[in-house]
C-alpha cells in the first residue's frame, strides 16, 4: 500500500495542476497560486518549462546569435514531449475546450490554454487539421533555396503529412526525400560531404565557431491555409535541420547530423522543424498555427520566417486519399465463391438423398433376413 502512495500523489497533483495552475521545473515542482478569483470563463494557461534556469520571454536576441543559439541547443538537446495524451486521459474527449501550444526555443516549453502573443512576432498562420488522430495537414509545395521540387503535390502527402513534436527529424517520403537531398547537395556543392551524411549515418565536423551555415540552403514548406485556395510558407534554416551531436564533438569541433530522413509512413514535421516557431495545436477549431517565435533561429544572413498568402487552385486535392475498395466488387467475388461452393456440395447432397430414399423403399425386415443368410453361409 505504501508503494502506491507516490503514484496516487502524482495523479492528484496532475489533476490539481490542470485546474489551478502549476509551474514545473525539471528538478522540482512548485505551486504558484493564481492571484485573485479563478476565471472559469475561458481556458486555463499552464506553462511547462523543459529545462532549468529562468530566461525572460521578452529578452532581446544575444549579440552573437549563432553561437548563443548553438550553446542553448547543446544545453537542452533535441527532444519532443507531448501532453496531448495526458489531456485525453483526463478529459476523455481529446482535450476538448483546450488549446495545446508549443513554443520551442530557449527555454523550450509547452503551454496549455490560450494564445500568448508575447511569444511570437508577425502573423499567426493556421492550416486546417485534415484528420485529428495524427494532426494531419496538407503540404502543397516544397522548395530548396527558392527552387520548386516540381513534384505532384500528392507525393508530399503520401500517405499522410503530420505535425509531431515527438519526432526529432523532418521525415519525407522516399521520392520526395531523394529529390530534396539532390537539391540540397547541389546547393551546398562548394564542400564535399560523404554519402553517408545525407543518409544520417555519418557526421560532419568543423572547427568550433566556423560552421559554414551560408553554404546550406533554406528549405521551404508550403501549407494549405484555412482558405482552401491559399497557402503560407514556413522557411527552415540549416541551423534547424543540421542537428548538433555533442557526444561525438570535442571542445575544438562542432559536429552535426543531417536531420532530414526517409520515411515509409508519410511526411513527419518533427521537433527540428518546429524549433524557432510558435506552434499552436488548436484541437477545438481543428487547426494548427505557425508563427515566428521571439527566440527564433537566425544568423547574419537569414532568419526563420512564416509568410503568406500564396494563391493556388484546389489545394485540398493535394491530400492523399487511401484508395477504397469498391463494395460491389467484393459482393461479386462473394457471390462467385458461394456459387463454386454450391457446385461442390450439390453432388454430395444428391448422393445423400439417394441413400436415404433407398433405405425408405426397402421392405421391413429385409435387412435382417439378408444378415441371417450371410451368417448361415
Amino acid at each position: 500500500m505504501e508503494a502506491l502512495c507516490p503514484r496516487w500523489m502524482v495523479f492528484l497533483w496532475t489533476i490539481f495542476g490542470l485546474f489551478v495552475g502549476v509551474s514545473l521545473d525539471t528538478n522540482e515542482a512548485e505551486v504558484e497560486p493564481t492571484p485573485g478569483p479563478l476565471n472559469t470563463s475561458g481556458p486555463l494557461t499552464i506553462h511547462f518549462p523543459l529545462r532549468q534556469g529562468p530566461l525572460s520571454e521578452t529578452q532581446p536576441p544575444p549579440v552573437a546569435p549563432q553561437r548563443s543559439w548553438r550553446a542553448a541547443r547543446r544545453r537542452r538537446g533535441v527532444r519532443g514531449i507531448s501532453f496531448v495524451d495526458m489531456i485525453d486521459n483526463l478529459r476523455g474527449k481529446s482535450g476538448q475546450g483546450y488549446y495545446v501550444e508549443m513554443a520551442v526555443g530557449s527555454p523550450p516549453q509547452k503551454i496549455i490554454g490560450g494564445v500568448d502573443s508575447s511569444l511570437y512576432v508577425g502573423d499567426l498562420w493556421y492550416t486546417p487539421i485534415r484528420r485529428e488522430w495524427y494532426y494531419e495537414v496538407i503540404i502543397v509545395r516544397i522548395e530548396v533555396n527558392g527552387q520548386d521540387l516540381n513534384m505532384d503535390c500528392k507525393e508530399y502527402n503520401y500517405d499522410k503529412s503530420i505535425v509531431d513534436s515527438g519526432t526529432t527529424n523532418l521525415r519525407l517520403p522516399r521520392k520526395v526525400f531523394q529529390a530534396a537531398v539532390k537539391a540540397i547537395e547541389a546547393a551546398s556543392s562548394t564542400e564535399q560531404f560523404p554519402s553517408g551524411f545525407w543518409l544520417g549515418e555519418q557526421l560532419v565536423c568543423w572547427q568550433a565557431g566556423t560552421t559554414p551555415w551560408h553554404i546550406f540552403p533554406v528549405i521551404s514548406l508550403y501549407l494549405m491555409s484555412e482558405n482552401r485556395n491559399q497557402s503560407f510558407r514556413i522557411s527552415i534554416l540549416p541551423q534547424q535541420y543540421l542537428r548538433p551531436v555533442e557526444d561525438m564533438a570535442s571542445a575544438q569541433e562542432d559536429c552535426y547530423k543531417f536531420a532530414v530522413s526517409q520515411s515509409s509512413t508519410g511526411t513527419v514535421m518533427g521537433a527540428v522543424i518546429m524549433e524557432g516557431f510558435y506552434v499552436v495545436f488548436d484541437r477545438q477549431r481543428k487547426r494548427i498555427g505557425f508563427a515566428v517565435s521571439t527566440c527564433h533561429v537566425h544568423d547574419e544572413f537569414r532568419t526563420a520566417s512564416v509568410e503568406g498568402p500564396f494563391h493556388g487552385v484546389d489545394l485540398e486535392d493535394c491530400g492523399y486519399n487511401i484508395p477504397q475498395t469498391d463494395e460491389s466488387t467484393l459482393m461479386t467475388i462473394a457471390y462467385i465463391m458461394a456459387g463454386i461452393c454450391a457446385l461442390f456440395m450439390l453432388p454430395l447432397c444428391l448422393m445423400l438423398c439417394q441413400w436415404r430414399f433407398s433405405r425408405c423403399l426397402r421392405p421391413p425386415g429385409a435387412g435382417d433376413f439378408a444378415d441371417n443368410i450371410s451368417l448361415l453361409k
